[in-house]
């Protein structure tokens, strides 16, 4: 399985979305597994189109003089692609906070997780949360965070005052 990653800058939507046109014609055989847009704002989000599969929308202004960015992963020779039917929906067509793609290869699953946002009063309790319904996300797959989450990746919204919180809730989680 060949992996192909493109970050994609552009100072309008309708530019990034001419991006992404030409990046997906000049690559046919390639199949999206995860999208992760970097906004200036939050309002841009609603310019955005509702998308299945792993899809994040961090606001985080692109460096540069950008207003909009896309980082792009895609695979080609993949033996199937399953996506989630829209962001926030779960197999059962339950919201669950997450958005996900499965590629299987070779007999290997290969799982993307996005778009954990949840509720709660400080950054512990919304992490606790997202952690929650990440691991209920694994279990319904028959999996396990011990046994085969390679990664996690988090996008704290102001990192510099949420920090102890995230940092406490997720220590928690990891600990044997």
């Amino acid at each position: 399985m060949k992996e192909l990653q493109f970050i994609l800058k552009a100072s309008t939507v309708e530019q990034l979305f001419g991006k992404e046109r030409s990046c997906l014609s000049a690559n046919p055989a390639a199949e999206t597994v995860f999208k992760r847009y970097f906004l200036e704002d939050r309002s841009q989000k609603s310019f955005l189109p509702v998308e299945p599969g792993a899809i994040s929308y961090i606001v985080q202004p692109p460096l540069g003089k950008f207003h909009i960015a896309l980082w792009l992963y895609m695979v080609e020779g993949a033996d199937s692609i399953e996506k989630s039917p829209a962001p926030d929906t779960n197999r059962s067509g339950q919201e669950s906070g997450l958005s996900f793609t499965i590629c299987r290869e070779g007999g290997v699953r290969h799982i993307w997780t996005a778009g954990g946002v949840a509720s709660g009063s400080d950054s512990e309790s919304q992490t606790r949360n997202i952690l929650d319904v990440y691991e209920r996300f694994l279990t319904s797959e028959g999996l396990s965070i011990e046994r085969n989450c390679m990664r996690t990746w988090f996008f704290c919204h102001d990192i510099d005052n949420n920090y102890s919180g995230f940092v406490k809730a997720r220590r928690e989680n990891f600990a044997v």
